[in-house]
């Protein structure tokens, strides 16, 4: 998933213009999206959350005209996180952030949710399975090793797979930085959007990333979205791209249209179109969007939702799934299943996970970041 508060940290606007061929040349100043124009990031982030409870509510329930594309919010997620972090901390990676500074901001912003999602994976594991499967293998879950013993990377909640990539992913964009210019960059991006379209297309396997067998896939998966993320920051900065200023429904009810629409036509042509042009248009739209002012609390609060709700809701799903089973009346109950998740994804997001990264932060003194 993408970021926090996508606003960018205290100091850490971004103040040059990059040259396409020499990421270190920065001279200008570029135009920044300002916080509330951020806000669209947010709500789209939210809508993705919510579009992957959907999904997986339609895979468990039955009901496969349900988000069909929701998977697809992963990449939209890996695709935000990088543009997002480009602006936030590629200018402080630059003038002197030390590695270790960057990965405690990063861990202190998604081991809360991380966590949580994990417990909860061990107590349904341990309500529907008993205690017969657990072991020193589950409990590395929760320090993001991955269980060698499973097909899965982490049994106990499968969505961790991403936030374990994600996290691999900004080590490796903070190590290589200074030597990642922007050719380069477009180099490595567009060689992931290779592999990846031709290790999905030729699987048939759009979603991969969580299981031992798709993890290369993962990773060209992460690398394409991340690396468009990022590649979209340098482009504006440069002055390269300059997105217009649309009201912010343009970028929201296209989300809502490709994550949400029921299945028509060739799936293969518009999920590959999703992917590689109209989601980066998506995110461009959105870091320029015109937000209405009464739209902004609702916003912060799918902001706020979205990582809980995202590390949450799939072990709480089976729960409901081995409840409700075929019984009559279950599309009612999976509708209420979905607003009680989301209802205690809120609690969390508040009551734990914003307290919980504050108390990590302090515990790791750093300041406040995305």
């Amino acid at each position: 998933m993408t970021e926090g508060s996508v606003v960018p940290a205290s100091g850490s606007t971004v103040t040059g213009q990059e040259s396409f061929g020499r990421h270190e040349s920065m001279s200008a100043q570029p135009t920044v999206p300002d916080a509330h124009r951020f806000l669209t990031l947010d709500l789209l982030r939210g809508i993705a959350a919510i579009s992957v409870l959907l999904v997986h509510i339609g895979y468990l329930g039955g009901y496969r005209w349900l988000a069909p594309l929701g998977y697809l919010a992963v990449d939209l997620f890996f695709m935000m996180s990088g543009l997002v972090i480009g602006y936030a901390y590629e200018r402080k990676l630059l003038d002197g952030m030390r590695w270790c500074s960057f990965m405690a901001v990063r861990i202190a912003r998604l081991y809360p949710a991380l966590f949580l999602g994990a417990l909860i994976g061990l107590g349904v594991q341990v309500w529907l399975h008993g205690t017969s499967g657990i072991g020193l293998h589950s409990l590395g879950q929760f320090f993001l090793v991955p269980d060698f013993t499973s097909p899965l990377l982490f049994p106990l909640n499968g969505v961790i797979w991403s936030l374990f990539l994600e996290l691999i992913v900004n080590a490796a964009h903070a190590a290589a930085v200074r030597r990642l210019s922007t050719s380069r960059l477009a180099i490595v991006t567009i060689a992931c959007g290779i592999a990846w379209a031709w290790i999905a297309g030729s699987t048939g396997n759009w979603g991969g990333g969580g299981n031992w067998s798709t993890l290369a896939g993962g990773f060209a998966r992460i690398g394409w979205s991340y690396g468009a993320g990022l590649l979209l920051y340098r482009l504006i900065v440069a002055g390269r791209l300059r997105p217009p200023a649309f009201p912010a429904i343009w970028p929201i009810g296209a989300t809502f249209f490709l994550l949400m629409t029921p299945r028509f036509g060739a799936m293969v042509p518009r999920i590959g179109a999703t992917l590689f042009l109209l989601f980066p248009i998506v995110v461009l739209l959105a870091t320029h969007a015109r937000l209405l002012p009464a739209a902004r609390r609702l916003a912060r609060w799918l902001a706020a939702l979205s990582y809980p709700l995202y590390a949450v809701h799939y072990p709480l799903l089976l729960v409901a799934a081995d409840s409700i089973g075929a019984r009559s009346g279950a599309a009612a109950l999976w509708a209420l299943t979905a607003a009680a998740i989301m209802l205690f994804a809120t609690i969390a997001a508040y009551l734990y996970e914003a307290p919980a990264r504050k108390w990590l932060r302090s515990r790791l003194r750093q300041p406040a970041g995305v």
